[in-house]
């Protein structure tokens, strides 16, 4: 079934998270990706009983380990390509930060190459997240 689905998401996540920290970074990835493009989550469902709820992803999402090495191949990469609505980057700063205003402000001001990454999620084409992260391990 998955092969119909030509899209997936990505998830890269430092390997040295604790696992708290690490279930946020991913949270806060994968709601920016779906709020972006809300056509790949969020169907309205209602089971046999009655409870409504809304569907999870509509995609596969996988998620890699990455450290330092990998954040910064990945970001010069997605910089030169110029992917547009397909990348959410979690820079470590963005722990300490607890207003969304503050956060857009500091990232606009951050040159993300040579920073520490907490984490990076990726939205688009199989064959091209593959052939981007496909050497990386999966998180266990």
């Amino acid at each position: 079934m998955s092969d119909l689905i030509p899209e997936k998401i990505i998830l890269v996540l430092r390997d040295d998270l604790a696992l708290g920290t690490a279930v946020n970074v991913a949270s806060c990835l994968t709601a920016g990706l779906i709020a972006h493009n809300p056509g790949h989550a969020g169907q309205q469902l209602e089971d046999a009983a009655g409870l409504l709820s809304v569907a999870s992803s509509h995609l596969p999402i996988v998620a890699l380990k990455g450290n330092d090495e990998v954040f910064q191949r990945l970001l010069t990469e997605l910089t030169a390509q110029k992917m547009q609505n397909r990348v959410c980057v979690f820079p470590a700063y963005a722990k300490r930060i607890h207003s969304a205003a503050e956060y857009w402000q500091l990232h606009a001001s951050t040159i993300h190459e040579g920073t520490v990454i907490f984490g990076l999620a990726l939205i688009g084409d199989k064959k091209w997240l593959n052939k981007l992260t496909g050497n990386l391990p999966l998180l266990r």
